[in-house]
């Protein structure tokens, strides 16, 4: 066998192992973990929170503490939603190309949804544009 051959056979193995590596990692579940309590004496607010991939099991209604907006962002009081492909793939977590830039094995933000209506009900600093 001549060399050229051994080298082509080699780079091909060592792409199939990293392919085949890669899709074990990203293919990778974590269990969803359980609700956590709010503390006591915090306001509270009901939030859609995504803790793991799959549908339906990973998306909860949750009591969570309010958040305070920091600077430049905007606390909204979401009156209506939509759903898209978007959310569809980020929830599923499928293609699994999706994971390697929202998280793999659980999503790295809890957060879904791009487009709401709603009312302002608090600013942060340096926000101009929008009042409560």
């Amino acid at each position: 066998m001549k060399l050229r051959n051994k080298i082509l056979i080699g780079i091909g193995a060592f792409f199939v192992l990293g392919f085949t590596a890669l899709r074990i990692t990203v293919g990778y579940d974590s269990p969803c973990p359980p609700i956590a309590a709010p503390d006591k004496g915090s306001e509270t607010m009901r939030a859609v929170i995504l803790r793991c991939y799959g549908v339906p099991q990973s998306i909860r209604l949750e009591t969570v503490a309010k958040p305070v907006p920091a600077a430049g962002q905007v606390l909204i009081k979401v009156h209506a939603t939509s759903v898209n492909p978007a959310e569809w793939y980020g929830v599923s977590g499928k293609p699994l190309f999706v994971r390697l830039f929202s998280g793999i094995g659980k999503p790295d933000d809890t957060r879904t949804g791009f487009d709401m209506a709603g009312t302002v009900e608090s600013v942060g600093p340096d926000v101009t544009r929008f009042k409560p």
